[in-house]
Parts: structure tokens; C-alpha cells; sequence
């Protein structure tokens, strides 16, 4: 591992291991600041299923949980025309637990499927191309097995969004583990799940997009090629300064492919005289 890319990477990953729910473990819904759900819009139902989803968008580490709940909340009941958040319980990107809409009523859904006598989970992210963290994996298993118990819901009855409906949720990556818990196979379900590498392999190690995207753009900036925010959100200022960087330097990085992010993984530690300055 070439040294810059040691040091740029500890403290990145922050893991949330839960080993069990309780209402403690779980933001409420005055904790979270949330208004009272239209109840005219809304349906009472006896649950019988659980429901798994992704917000099919990609994670957002800039915002806390309950800045996401509230505005999850007020789109919903603004512009979609809802009772409240279409979710039950809402998972965000380190494991964190939110309460959503109230268990004793229906979800509500953009697909044509009755979302009536389930409960609906959603994790943050889109997982197609991002993989569910080691907190939100614990943080699913642990809340799926309580509310199993509470309300006598049988393994089988797990399922994601894509078992009633033509859509790609709750995405590749996230679906064989809810395919695991309805499967009974809940026990270490962290510990067993072989994530995907999504951004790129080097010397034997996968890192993540958001990973590389914070490296490259420490690199950058220590090149003087950069002037934004170390926060691997991969934007037109990042693109602009890789592509200062290459004509200043001769090269022809690009992040747009696990061979090219690779490469450049590889370059990180080779500093030389390389700079966007005068």
C-alpha cells in the first residue's frame, strides 16, 4: 500500500455493530422532529410481511439522520401528497435506526403494488452501485429478527420491494441478504456478507468510491491542482482539478473505471515534482 494512501484512509470508515433493537436504539420520531402524519391519508392495517428497500439514491454523509427523516417527511407529504414517510423505519448509511411512518398503518408506494399488512424498511443508498455498510447490515438483521418476534412474522414472509413489483429495488447488492433472512438465516449475517468491490482493488485490499474519491482529491490538493472540500463527493470541481492535474503533469488519470481508479490508486504514492502551481 503506497504511503499517501495509508494515511488518507485511516479514519474513514466508521463501523456500527447493533446487536439488538430496543425503542432506546432507535430514533423516535420526536427525536427526530417529525410533524403528525396526515391520518386522512392513511390506512390501518394488521401486518403480516416485511418489506426490504434501498432509497435508491446515493448515500448522503453530509446530512444526519434526522435532517434526512424531516425532509424525506416533507416530501412526502408536500409534493407526493402522503399521509407521512412511506417507510416504517429508515436505516441510514452508518446504522443508524430512524422511526418512520407509525406501524399501525399502510406504507405508501410510487410502484403498483399494495404495500397493505407489511412493514416497510428502507436502507440509504442506492445498491446497484453502492454495498449496504457492516452497521447497516447489523443494524437490518437486528431490527428484521425484533420485529419478527413481535409480530409473529415467519421467515418467508421477508421479502424485497422487487418480489411484488417490476422495479430494481432494494438493488443487487443488498438483495441476497434479504434473501438470507428469508431464508431463516439471520445469525452473523455482517460477518458472512461478501460485498462487491464497487470502486477498485489494490495490493489485495477493496476500497470503496467514496474511499478513492477522498484520496484522490487529498492527492489533488497537495498538488495545488484542487481548491474544494476533501469529502469524496466526485463533482465537476474534482473533475476539473484531475484534468488540470493531467495537463499540468502529462498524464491521463480518469476515475470512470475500476481499471482507471486502480491506476490511479497506484500513482498515489509516486509524489514527485508533480504540481498544478507555477
Amino acid at each position: 500500500m503506497r504511503t499517501l494512501a495509508k494515511i488518507v484512509l485511516v479514519g474513514l470508515l466508521a463501523i456500527v455493530s447493533t446487536s439488538s433493537v430496543t425503542a432506546q436504539t432507535i430514533v423516535s420520531r420526536d427525536s427526530w422532529g417529525a410533524k403528525p402524519g396526515i391520518t386522512s391519508r392513511m390506512k390501518n392495517h394488521s401486518i403480516k410481511e416485511i418489506v426490504i428497500h434501498h432509497t435508491g439514491v446515493k448515500q448522503q454523509k453530509k446530512y444526519s439522520l434526522k435532517q434526512k427523516l424531516r425532509g424525506l417527511q416533507g416530501f412526502s407529504q408536500g409534493k407526493k401528497n402522503w399521509g407521512d414517510v412511506p417507510y416504517h423505519f429508515y436505516i441510514d448509511m452508518h446504522g443508524e435506526i430512524g422511526e418512520g411512518r407509525e406501524l399501525k398503518y399502510s406504507g405508501d408506494t410510487n410502484t403498483g403494488y399494495n404495500p397493505a399488512n407489511r412493514i416497510h424498511i428502507v436502507l440509504e443508498g442506492h445498491f446497484d452501485g453502492e454495498v449496504p455498510s457492516t452497521g447497516q447490515i447489523s443494524s437490518m438483521a437486528a431490527l428484521v429478527g425484533s420485529l419478527q418476534n413481535r409480530f409473529s412474522v415467519p421467515s418467508h414472509k421477508i421479502s424485497g420491494h422487487m418480489d411484488h413489483v417490476s422495479t430494481d429495488c432494494p438493488g443487487e447488492n443488498l438483495l441476497p441478504l434479504v434473501r438470507q433472512m428469508a431464508a431463516g438465516q439471520t445469525s452473523d449475517l455482517a460477518s458472512s456478507y461478501v460485498a462487491p468491490c464497487t470502486g477498485a482493488k489494490f495490493d489485495g485490499q477493496c476500497f470503496g468510491l467514496g474511499e478513492i474519491y477522498e484520496m484522490a482529491q487529498t492527492h489533488l490538493l497537495s498538488h495545488g491542482c484542487y481548491a474544494g472540500v476533501v469529502d469524496g463527493d466526485w463533482g465537476p470541481m474534482s473533475r476539473a482539478s484531475l484534468k488540470a492535474y493531467n495537463a499540468a503533469n502529462g498524464t491521463s488519470f480518469s476515475v470512470d473505471s475500476e481499471n482507471s481508479r486502480a491506476r490511479f490508486l497506484e500513482h498515489f504514492g509516486e509524489t514527485g515534482s508533480r504540481s498544478c502551481s507555477n
